[in-house]
């Protein structure tokens, strides 16, 4: 099974994941943009070039998108693994997790505070 991670549109400006080609900040605009990593890239397209190619993610239900970006393989020691980055608002039971307010084991949510804010105050207004 590959590993298929749905993440936001910041991914790779939030995380140190480089994307060998495309930008960071484009990437993942579109739900149905896909970044592969470099060996799913190759195992699907060989030699060919797969940017603007269009694959298949067969699950629940059969959805189609574009490669938008090749990312770097995720280094052996990264709890974060992925094949396919997938844009979150693509999934299809992300209007049903809103709804649930994310309580899902499925969720893995990363908060970087700007400098200068009190973690603190800020885990007591996201506890409210």
């Amino acid at each position: 099974m590959e590993n298929i991670f749905y993440a936001d549109s910041n991914f790779f400006l939030n995380f140190s994941f480089r994307l060998k080609r495309a930008d960071p900040r484009t990437a993942l605009q579109s739900i149905r943009n896909v970044a592969l990593s470099e060996t799913t890239a190759r195992k699907y397209f060989g030699d060919r070039d797969p940017m603007g190619k269009t694959v298949q993610l067969i699950g629940d239900s059969t959805q189609l998108f574009t490669v938008a970006g090749i990312a770097e393989d995720t280094p052996s020691n990264s709890s974060i693994r992925y094949d396919w980055v997938v844009p979150l608002l693509s999934d299809p039971d992300y209007a049903d997790n809103l709804k649930e307010r994310f309580n899902h084991w499925t969720h893995l949510m990363v908060v970087e505070l700007s400098p200068g804010t009190d973690p603190a105050q800020f885990e007591r207004k996201m506890n409210k």
